[in-house]
């Protein structure tokens, strides 16, 4: 009932009409991906080649001023008018971030080359003065509450030792947002990578380590379980299924269990391989998610796929957090059977809908600033040699996240507003089954 009263939503039947017009070309366009049959972008040799000679010219000749002027016509990035209105963030859509970006990678002791094929609008910015961590982070993290995210999903590794620097400032950073601001708040959550070494041990050192130092943080990100009747920090861990000892760490009677501890908390696992579905039911995860953004490079990632997956989080009492983003293109090699176009926003947008036709509790986005692998939402720059989201403006994919942010509001309100009884999947205001 509440997929058919969602899917009416989306394609028309609902109060949103103009987007019928535009139903049966996205449906065609989601059978043919979920098929994991990505249309390639076609282009014209010669079409190119006059862009890039254009492009070329383009920059040498436009003075600061001229490039100012454009910014400040068709770059501006303001919150959507319907979440002026509510003047609300939602924790419910989270979205992953990378501190500090490695620009480049060392091809060996003297030769750097850059990692990315997308040239960011800010330039290649680091860290590397508090002052300048400070302007970075605020701009970064203005742009992800304008979108209307509720939540930043930081990734951590303990060996860098740049990012551990930083995190202080992070809290201070964010305290200073939401103090103003009882709604519209933006709070932290962290993916433990995939570091070498890593342990069941090594990760409850990890799992310690934040909450002795960081969780008890107001700007740290918790959910009330009902269940569970209790509030608990979220940790993603990434791939999660190269361990298979997680009984010891999450189960009630394990050797070295987080459970009814002080460290106890709502692990979610990333998995990949259809029998990694045994893990996290097994071992006493608490959910799932994605967080390939290839549609078909894995069972997980494959969209057709998370209606099955949903089902089975709701059978064993697990969360399904699908994972979305805007396309996916790393600078490691000239041909990658995980490269997906953007198609012009296309890709990002039938990602969004197919989550949302699932309604799922949560929607992480993957990912605001990760140049690396290309699935960056942050605005890039029009520059020779490398790829931007022409035609459209640099703030393309942002303005793309904060209108499917909103719309993922409207349809949980609709959903409580019409259900005599608030399912697990409705819930808002920090709270999950």
């Amino acid at each position: 009932m509440q997929q058919q009263r969602v899917s009416n939503y989306l394609d028309g039947n609902g109060r949103n009409p103009q987007a019928k017009q535009q139903q049966k070309a996205i449906l065609n366009a989601i059978n043919q991906l979920n098929q994991g049959e990505i249309i390639p972008e076609k282009y014209d040799e010669k079409v190119v080649k006059n862009r890039i000679i254009r492009e070329k010219v383009k920059l040498m000749s436009e003075s600061l001023d001229v490039q100012k002027k454009v910014d400040k016509n068709q770059d501006t990035f303001t919150m959507d008018e319907d979440l002026i209105i509510h003047n609300k963030t939602v924790s419910n859509i989270q979205i992953f971030y990378y501190l500090p970006v490695k620009w480049f990678k060392a091809e060996n002791q003297s030769i750097f080359q850059l990692d990315t094929v997308f040239y960011p609008k800010r330039g290649l910015y680091n860290y590397s003065t508090i002052e300048a961590a400070k302007k970075i982070l605020k701009e970064h993290f203005e742009e992800i509450r304008l979108c209307g995210i509720g939540v930043i999903i930081l990734h951590w590794e303990p060996n860098n030792s740049e990012l551990n620097d930083l995190l202080p400032i992070v809290f201070h950073l964010l305290s200073d947002m939401n103090k103003n601001s009882r709604q519209n708040q933006l709070k932290l959550a962290i993916q433990i990578g995939d570091y070498e070494d890593r342990t069941i041990e090594s990760i409850r050192n990890n799992l310690k380590f934040f909450v002795d130092n960081y969780t008890t943080n107001p700007n740290f990100f918790k959910v009330y379980s009902i269940r569970r009747q209790k509030t608990l920090p979220i940790f993603y861990l990434k791939n999660a299924e190269k361990i298979r000892e997680w009984s010891k760490l999450l189960g009630k009677n394990g050797l070295l269990t987080i459970r009814e501890t002080n460290y106890d908390s709502f692990i979610l696992a990333h998995l990949e391989s259809k029998e990694s579905k045994t893990i996290v039911r097994q071992s006493n995860f608490d959910g799932f998610y994605t967080y390939n953004t290839s549609n078909g490079a894995n069972y997980f990632s494959t969209w057709k796929n998370w209606e099955k997956l949903k089902k089975f989080a709701d059978m064993y009492h697990l969360m399904f957090v699908p994972t979305v983003g805007p396309g996916y293109h790393d600078a490691s090699s000239k041909y990658n059977p995980l490269r997906r176009f953007r198609s012009n926003g296309q890709y990002f947008e039938i990602a969004f809908k197919t989550a949302l036709l699932h309604n799922t509790e949560f929607v992480t986005i993957e990912s605001y600033n990760n140049f690396n692998f290309g699935t960056q939402i942050e605005a890039v720059l029009p520059h020779s040699k490398f790829r931007d989201y022409a035609p459209h403006p640099p703030i393309k994919y942002l303005r793309i996240a904060q209108h499917w942010a909103n719309q993922f509001y409207k349809i949980k309100l609709d959903n409580q507003r019409l259900d005599d009884k608030i399912l697990c999947e409705n819930l808002l205001n920090n709270t999950i089954c």
